[in-house]
């Protein structure tokens, strides 16, 4: 019996830091370099934690890849 979707190992930089959730900042219009420069790196980490999320689960089989 499959326990859940198929996934496949995912690749990237990972990041397991402790980590708050996100709180987005009022973006001026038009925004500023600074506004669009934080939003892009508060994206990088998420897909780093999420990186580690997914390979931790697929490690304790919470997630399949057959």
């Amino acid at each position: 019996q499959e326990v859940g979707p198929i996934w496949a190992d995912a690749t990237g930089a990972t990041d397991r830091s402790a980590y708050a959730a996100y709180a987005a900042p009022t973006v001026s219009n038009p925004p500023t370099q600074s506004e669009v420069q934080g939003i892009a790196d508060a994206v990088q980490l998420l897909s780093q934690h999420f990186v580690a999320l997914i390979n931790d689960l697929y490690a304790n089989k919470a997630l399949t890849n057959t």
